[in-house]
């Protein structure tokens, strides 16, 4: 599925509506422009397959230079089934400060044990809010010339919890991870902040919030 290609698209999901599909390129070309809101509970988009992806925006090879969206809201659910699948946030070197939303109690991302790039590019930005669901394998935040991207984890029963490791400005700069108001964040592996790359920051910060690894949290190496 492909939403805004090469122009603006919208997408909405409501209503307990589903969607199927083996991929998605929100804003996929220089021209295009895509936002996607999932919302209300049952209502589903589901990437079917292994070795799938999801970009928002863009593709490797390029993609939109503008704002992308992707808001899953008020129950709503994304999930991928497969394995060996991507999702990413700004997948071109090109792209620019997109975004992506996960909020309210019962909105889940399920991404299963596949990983997540936040920003190959400069200006990304994650969101898990106000009790949402993330699960995933790894996440590295920030990636090659990734830069500026951030991961805002925040709110009562909010819950981030990945399989593998969580990676803070891997080989990349000025990347910032919060986690707040009382949420919560696992990792089933290491952790790590600045491995390789430089002022890259993780702030804990507020009752009840947790950062939590199985394996050695590494900081500027």
């Amino acid at each position: 599925v492909g939403v805004g290609a090469n122009g603006v698209g919208l997408l909405t999901v409501s209503n307990g509506a589903k969607v199927y599909s083996t991929g998605s390129q929100i804003g996929a070309t220089t021209a295009g422009r895509g936002d996607v809101l999932i919302t209300g509970p049952t209502s589903t988009w589901e990437i079917v397959g292994d070795s799938r992806y999801f970009y928002v925006p863009g593709s490797s090879s390029g993609g939109s230079t503008g704002y992308n969206s992707l808001v899953v809201s008020n129950g709503g659910t994304l999930r991928m089934k497969g394995s060996s699948c991507a999702f990413t946030i700004g997948a071109g070197t090109s792209n620019r400060d997109s975004e992506v939303i996960l909020t309210g109690s019962n909105s889940v991302m399920d991404l299963g044990s596949n990983g997540v790039v936040v920003g190959y590019a400069r200006g990304h930005r994650l969101s898990v809010l106000d009790g949402a669901q993330f699960r995933a394998g790894v996440v590295n935040l920030g990636w090659g010339s990734g830069s500026n991207c951030t991961v805002l984890v925040n709110g009562a029963g909010t819950v981030f919890a990945l399989t593998n490791e969580l990676s803070v400005g891997a080989n990349s700069v000025s990347n910032t991870m919060i986690v707040s108001g009382g949420a919560c964040v696992y990792s089933g592996a290491a952790g790590s902040v600045g491995g390789g790359g430089h002022s890259n920051l993780m702030v804990v910060t507020g009752a009840g919030s947790i950062w939590s690894n199985r394996a050695p949290l590494r900081v500027g190496s």
